[in-house]
């Protein structure tokens, strides 16, 4: 039995898979998250680290048998700061989220440097990367500045804290890492020049690490001493627990945010406008470093949450699907989900949510379809430029994720992309892709082709729509892209 752990945003799941792929078992808890200041976003590193071990022992009393590996994924670009002597962590974890990194982004000496970051790095200077909030760490919490500080992603301080921190170092992996702005894709190792301008000593990073290997024993309690075989980011293991291997294969996770992430294979691609090149995974001997395109949504299931909270349309995002599919249309309004700024292709950290088009028949059910259009509508214009990067049209979209319950959303997905969309078998991907990379840690698969594959989608949604109309959508909401970008202004992000 292979085990892995999705710690994801707002829930930390557990899944034990059985060798021929099958879940055998789940369990799921949820941790806070908190808005202490406009633009910041913060977790308790302690109430993540909980919430992981209690899955942890619930999935072991489920499955009633020892494991033998542990895979674990991670929320990306999120950063703690902790004491490399006993693991204490220093202050809250900030949030993938979060924008404070906002100002640093913007510095005449950084900004300098814009094109050299993206050719190393494959990313853009925004504060959705690490690099920004651990310069804003070390810049303002005092207690970093101690020689045993480590300043990490998410995923070292887990392993750190599983595996037992007495006499132990910290390590990362290549999918976080190339999350960070700081990863150097052609040596692999941090870069001594982007550590520089981002005033990060790197001597609080953690080592880098292939993603699968033996990281150290983790006592799983009833689940027995297993090694922690893998470690890699959400989305990427999501990609893997799809099946999505082969150069182009595409998927979505509709999470917290909507990630899109394409295989391209073990040459890092030149990324094209509005999209990101990164690490898939690194197999080490059993096949090396393999990259992604990616696209990035930062609202996603925030964006539905907070329809329900915030305006109080609907008690659950499963009664604002069911809202939305009651009518065909939208009535004309037009919402862009940039409540947290907008990514791919705009990356407009100072873009914030609109609703646009508000007339005297606009009624809930309209505002729920928005809300869902709105988000497919971003995904589909990701989608495009993937195709253009690739020369080619994508042959379908994988759909993962708490969100992608909702069938209305799919059928507006496959609508504006022109595409099939397929809903994977379950919505725990990430989880069990990190459960799979650990099969290929500790030896029950020595190649990538020996992972079993349980693809067979459980529904299929085609377009409904001519590709003219598609189109016309598409152009209304970019119209409304527009009014959301340039919103915010640094004085708008307390620092």
């Amino acid at each position: 039995m292979l085990i892995g752990v999705d710690a994801g945003t707002t829930a930390i799941k557990a899944v034990a898979v059985d060798e021929s792929g099958a879940v055998r078992g789940l369990a799921s808890r949820g941790v806070g998250i908190s808005y202490p200041k406009p633009g910041w976003v913060e977790q308790d590193p302690e109430e993540i680290l909980a919430a992981l071990k209690g899955v942890l022992s619930e999935l072991g009393s489920q499955v009633g048998r020892h494991a033998v590996a542990l895979g674990l994924a991670n929320q990306r670009e999120t950063v703690v700061a902790w004491d490399r002597r006993d693991g204490r962590p220093l202050g809250p974890a900030i949030v993938w989220q979060d924008r404070r990194g906002l100002a640093l982004c913007r510095d005449p000496k950084v900004k300098l440097m814009e094109a050299e970051v993206r050719k190393v790095t494959g990313l853009y200077l925004d504060p959705y990367f690490s690099a920004t909030k651990i310069a804003w760490l070390l810049q303002h919490n005092p207690l970093l500045q101690a020689p045993e500080v480590v300043v990490s992603t998410l995923d070292a301080w887990l392993a750190y804290m599983l595996t037992g921190p007495e006499g132990q170092v910290a390590f990362t992996e290549p999918s976080n890492a190339s999350r960070t702005l700081l990863f150097n894709h052609l040596s692999r190792t941090w870069s001594e020049e982007l550590t520089e301008l981002f005033g990060i000593p790197s001597s609080v990073l953690p080592e880098i690490r292939p993603s699968v290997g033996r990281f150290g024993i983790v006592d799983l309690g009833d689940l027995g001493r297993v090694p922690l075989a893998a470690l890699v980011g959400d989305q990427q293991a999501s990609l893997f627990g799809l099946g999505c291997r082969d150069l182009g294969a595409t998927k979505c996770t509709y999470g917290t945010g909507a990630f899109v992430l394409s295989c391209a294979g073990a040459s890092l691609p030149e990324p094209p406008g509005g999209l990101l090149a990164t690490v898939a995974w690194d197999l080490g001997e059993q096949g090396g470093l393999n990259y992604a395109l990616e696209g990035s949504v930062y609202d996603c299931g925030s964006a539905v949450d907070w329809a329900c909270r915030a305006l109080g349309i609907a008690s659950s995002g499963a009664e604002l699907a069911e809202l939305a599919g009651s009518v065909s249309e939208t009535g004309g309004l037009r919402f862009v989900p940039a409540l947290n700024g907008l990514a791919s292709p705009w990356w407009d950290p100072t873009a914030r949510g609109v609703m646009v088009g508000l007339e005297p028949g606009v009624g809930r059910a309209q505002i729920a379809r928005s809300v869902f259009e709105g988000i497919a509508a971003q995904v589909a214009l990701i989608c495009r430029a993937m195709s253009g990067a690739l020369g080619a049209p994508l042959a379908g979209l994988v759909a993962d994720g708490g969100v992608s319950r909702a069938d209305v959303l799919l059928q507006l997905q496959a609508d504006l992309c022109q595409l099939e969309v397929r809903r994977a078998p379950h919505a725990d991907a990430t989880a069990v892709g990190a459960a799979e990379l650990a099969g290929i840690g500790a030896g029950i698969y020595h190649s990538v082709g020996e992972v079993p594959s349980q693809l067979e989608p459980t529904a299929k949604w085609e377009p409904r729509i001519s590709k003219d109309a598609a189109e016309s959508r598409l152009q209304a909401w970019e119209d409304a892209v527009q009014r959301a970008r340039n919103w915010a202004r640094d004085a708008d992000v307390d620092h």
